[in-house]
């Protein structure tokens, strides 16, 4: 069976993907639920996988199936959907001053690349609010290390600190109010780091 990049898939409407499925001879499911007959509808952020009997699979948190007591087909409709956020969300980056820690950071935020922080690269205020839902969200970092820690004036260690929280803008700077996470790598460490961490939105 031909692959078929998974970035391509995501960007394809449902209809398209509706259309797909049929014409492998296979079945649509979103979350584990069979949505054949549901008709063409537009969702959000969704992965997709394509197995080896031509039948398509969507997981898309936040989405519920309501179908008929008769099972599959006509009359089925996708419902709900991610709630957006009330509250403003940044992810801020805090930098020692005259050295660095020599660390690649990538951040994923509810499965996707959403930044990837180069060794080197100035401060970092960038809003994150549409990459985020009601309730609860998953951020992993990755760090890697990639070059060699070069000494720092005086005698604090050189790090990197990635902020998530609340923040307001104000006049020509952001302002995290309530940072709710923060990973921080330092020139003391020497190994790539992983961590995953939960965001609540509001």
């Amino acid at each position: 069976m031909t692959s078929h990049p998974a970035g391509l898939l995501r960007a394809l409407p449902l209809a398209l993907l509706l259309l797909a499925g049929s014409a492998l001879g296979g079945s649509i499911f979103l979350n584990g639920v069979n949505i054949d007959g549901a008709g063409p509808v537009e969702i959000d952020r969704a992965k997709v996988r394509i197995d080896a009997n031509g039948d398509v699979h969507l997981t898309a948190p936040g989405y519920q199936v309501e179908r008929p007591p008769t099972g599959p087909g006509e009359g089925s409709r996708v419902i709900g959907g991610p709630r957006p956020t009330r509250a403003r969300y940044w992810l801020a980056t805090e930098l020692s001053t005259e050295a660095r820690a020599g660390y690649d950071v990538d951040v994923h935020i509810n499965g996707e690349l959403a930044f990837r922080i180069r060794e080197g690269d100035p401060q970092l205020s960038e809003e994150i609010t549409r990459r985020l839902r009601a309730g609860r969200n998953t951020v992993r970092f990755e760090a890697r290390k990639v070059g060699r820690t070069l000494p720092n004036r005086g005698s604090a260690t050189p790090f990197l600190r990635v902020h998530l929280g609340e923040g307001v803008e104000r006049s020509d700077r952001i302002v995290l109010e309530r940072p709710e996470l923060t990973f921080t790598v330092t020139g003391s460490d020497r190994d790539h780091r992983t961590r995953e961490l939960v965001l609540e939105a509001k």
